[in-house]
């Protein structure tokens, strides 16, 4: 009987595709549902036939976003990297949804098939683009082998929204591989400076928290970031709290100053009670004993790194 569904399967499955490129694309987007559905029953069904799922010129975004959700789940080891070129052309687009879309799906696929490797690759060409006066956090991450000519036209991208998902992405792959920060770290500033929304911020703060170490500006930086605490989303004060405890313990005469603060604005004037109540637990941490808090809270992130990594090799 098994063997009679999956034969089921696959007689349907060439005539989807054949749809596939049909000029209309309320067809096309029904088709595509229909291939989701049968790609849950068998992930390898349509695995080679992955170019068949690439984006077209003048297509609706929601197929776009669909086509680029396909990608990624059926992404193998084989086709990972053409995956990720292609869908680093959609993140030259001009819909904040699809290039969003597109960011995330590469993180996925990167983390998922090649993590270190991966996050390395995508930290160098952040270097390298960063490196360009007019080029943001953007196009950092975006492609990892593709050819220069292809890197030269990304050049010109300039999309705050997804500068956002391309800091979260990122944060995802170095929190897999730390060791490939040092190539980013000198942007953080600019990193905060560029991004409005309050997750990508947040990764920002992160940054600077984890690998603040090997920036000579960070505790300067983190004075900055502190004096604005007051006005900061939630996300953000919380994630301010663990980076200013982590430099604290990094770089301990240059971030003293900076943690009382943070701390006495996260006690007397937060209104949210997450916040204010991290912050009391932090201060009586460190005034029981110093070196306890150093094992919890280095043990605690080392826990939830690892655990992020399980997560993307799982997804």
């Amino acid at each position: 009987m098994p063997s009679m569904a999956h034969h089921g399967v696959c007689l349907v499955a060439d005539p989807l595709l054949t749809f596939l490129g049909a000029s209309c694309s309320e067809t096309v987007f029904v088709c595509l549902k229909h291939i989701q559905l049968l790609h849950q029953r068998d992930p390898t069904l349509f695995a080679d036939e992955f170019e068949q799922f690439y984006i077209r010129v003048n297509e609706p975004a929601s197929v776009q976003i669909l086509k680029l959700q396909m990608l990624a789940d059926m992404a193998t080891e084989s086709s990972a990297w053409p995956i990720i070129a292609e869908m680093s052309e959609c993140a030259r687009g001009r819909n904040t949804f699809v290039c969003t879309k597109a960011v995330s799906c590469i993180g996925l696929v990167a983390g998922r098939f090649q993590s270190c490797a991966g996050a390395a690759i995508l930290v160098r060409l952040a270097r390298a683009l960063l490196r360009r006066s007019n080029v943001s956090l953007t196009e950092a991450r975006i492609v990892l082998v593709l050819p220069s000519q292809r890197l030269l036209r990304l050049l010109d991208l300039q999309n705050k929204d997804t500068t956002a998902a391309i800091a979260l992405v990122v944060t995802d792959l170095l929190r897999l591989c730390p060791l490939e920060a040092q190539e980013v770290v000198p942007y953080i500033p600019r990193i905060w400076k560029e991004v409005d929304d309050a997750e990508a911020k947040a990764a920002a703060v992160w940054l600077l928290g984890e690998h603040g170490e090997q920036l000579d500006e960070a505790p300067r930086l983190l004075h900055q970031i502190g004096s604005l605490f007051s006005s900061m989303p939630d996300t953000v004060q919380l994630q301010l709290l663990v980076a200013a405890m982590k430099l604290f313990f990094k770089r301990p005469p240059e971030c003293r100053a900076v943690l009382g603060t943070v701390l006495k604005k996260a006690i007397e004037e937060t209104a949210s009670a997450d916040v204010h109540d991290r912050a009391t637990f932090f201060y009586q941490l460190l005034r029981h004993d110093i070196t306890v808090v150093r094992s919890i809270l280095f043990a605690l992130l080392s826990s939830l790194s690892r655990s992020l990594a399980l997560s993307m090799a799982v997804s």
